[in-house]
């Protein structure tokens, strides 16, 4: 049985050193290959499992909605931009590197949970429509 959520200490810790000026970058580039822009439905054959936002000052929302609607995992940081994904099983948030990364390696070792029709539904604009009818909504105690 697979654990629903990795444990505190679910692998070896990963050491994030970022380069600490543009000439050690250049001497030692990340190990990381970009292939450009590529339409999402291209992809769809493509096993990937994990979708990783590290950001907190770009709004991704989007992605990681597309990600989590097509049943994948999305490794994402503890932000109150990310709050409505955090009721998704598949959704692991992390507030340090060091949580990332035992993430990142627990969700590259297990399988996501289907999403159930409830949950899916949440993905709809239909859903989406009736989340901004209710924030916008003014009680009669909040009108002036």
């Amino acid at each position: 049985i697979v654990p629903l959520r990795p444990p505190a200490a679910a692998a070896a810790r990963f050491v994030f050193d970022p380069p600490r000026s543009r000439h050690e970058w250049r001497r030692n580039p990340i190990p990381a290959r970009f292939l450009g822009v590529r339409d999402h439905a291209a992809l769809r054959d493509v096993n990937h499992r994990v979708f990783l936002n590290v950001s907190v000052t770009e709004v991704l929302c989007t992605t990681t909605a597309e990600a989590l609607a097509m049943g994948k995992f999305a490794v994402i940081p503890r932000h109150p931009s990310n709050d409505f994904f955090s009721r998704f099983e598949n959704c692991l948030m992390y507030d340090t590197p060091e949580e990332c990364a035992d993430l990142l390696l627990w969700a590259s070792r297990n399988e996501p949970k289907p999403l159930t029709a409830e949950m899916a539904r949440e993905f709809t604009w239909e859903a989406a429509t009736e989340r901004l009818v209710r924030a916008c909504g003014v009680t009669r105690g909040e009108r002036r």
